[in-house]
């Protein structure tokens, strides 16, 4: 006789574990995937073909509008540099570069410029400018040096300075 092998009476039972009797159950993120991987991402509409040639006119007249805005922005920023340009040359003729010559330049284009030292700002040099900067950074945290030198004008300090 061929077929399966009853159980010796005197073996026990196998046991079963109750991980592999329940049914698979795959995780959310998995069955989305599995949803979208067999889903299309947009589906036709059963719209009344009226209604989808409005729909559609509406959109192409909203596209058109949307290129305008572009071409808007597009010369704006054209424009935009020229005078970036414009008000480059113009900084260069009126503080020409002085060879050999360090100190504070005017500020770029589109930069704030410094503010002025109070007329009665404390000159600061050497150890004491180094002082004063690092107590600057301790309450306002990393700077950049324009930042720092503006924070010092506003606390009543300059730099000493023979350029000035």
């Amino acid at each position: 006789m061929h077929g399966p092998v009853p159980p010796a009476p005197d073996d026990e039972p196998p046991t079963r574990d109750p991980d592999l009797d329940a049914p698979h159950r795959p995780t959310r993120r998995a069955a989305v995937q599995r949803y979208r991987r067999t889903r299309p991402m947009r589906s036709i509409q059963r719209t009344p073909s009226r209604r989808r040639i409005a729909l559609q006119a509406i959109r192409n007249r909203k596209m058109c509008e949307l290129a305008e805005i572009d071409r808007a922005l597009q010369q704006t920023t054209t424009r935009r540099i020229e005078l970036l340009d414009e008000l480059d040359d113009l900084r260069e003729e009126l503080w020409p570069r002085i060879p050999h010559r360090a100190g504070r330049e005017p500020p770029d284009a589109e930069a704030p410029p410094l503010p002025p030292a109070h007329d009665d700002a404390i000159d600061l040099w050497g150890r004491g400018l180094r002082c004063a900067c690092l107590a600057v950074l301790r309450r306002y945290g990393t700077l950049q040096l324009k930042q720092l030198h503006a924070l010092l004008h506003h606390h009543g300090y300059q730099i000493a300075s023979p350029t000035r």
